[in-house]
């Protein structure tokens, strides 16, 4: 596949494109995307045929640049070298290059992406002013297995990676806030995640 291109990223939504492939033994093609540069994650193999040659990607987080390749298989379940590679963020405000710049209204923890992962995941929260934040992961048995976040951080959005080596299952992360000028100002919200070896 060549001439890989996104035609639309707006609100939740990214559209890519691409040129149809023209080998007489082509099969399906495979998109492979993720949050960072050369993606590997297999999210979508068509099954509608060489012209079949754009594929909408909804429910995506505002703000979060998503980075897309395609390949083509034959008959043969040969796979081709990947096309070139686009991003883009949907729904980024005008003159905003990324999300992570932004102030946030209020406390929040977002859901991590990938989920279920393996072996990595990414964890986004944001604070509307500066706090004290302490992040950790625990096993269903109320076991820490990682404190990613300690520290007083910046008014702002804010990710933090976490590569689960420990037994597959279910993991909850947990994020406590603490405004540095009002320490009654306080957050705590606990997710599920799920990871998959």
């Amino acid at each position: 596949p060549m001439n890989l291109v996104v035609t639309d990223s707006s609100s939740t939504t990214i559209i890519i494109k691409w040129r149809k492939n023209t080998d007489s033994d082509f099969l399906r093609y495979r998109i492979y995307g993720g949050e960072s540069p050369n993606p590997t994650l297999k999210i979508d193999s068509t099954t509608a045929g060489v012209t079949d040659t754009s594929k909408t990607f909804a429910g995506l987080v505002n703000g979060t640049r998503y980075y897309f390749r395609v390949t083509a298989v034959d008959s043969a379940e040969n796979e081709s070298a990947y096309s070139n590679e686009v991003n883009a963020a949907p729904n980024v405000p005008s003159g905003v290059e990324d999300l992570l710049s932004q102030i946030p209204e209020d406390f929040s923890l977002v859901q991590n992406y990938p989920n279920p992962f393996n072996p990595s995941t990414v964890i986004r929260y944001g604070l509307p002013v500066r706090s004290h934040v302490l992040l950790e992961v625990y096993t269903m048995l109320g076991q820490r297995v990682a404190s990613l976040v300690n520290e007083e951080q910046e008014a702002r959005y804010h990710e933090r990676t976490w590569i689960g080596d420990g037994a597959s299952g279910l993991y909850f992360y947990r994020l406590e806030a603490i405004a540095i000028g009002d320490p009654n100002r306080r957050f705590v919200e606990v997710r599920k995640m799920l990871l998959l070896k």
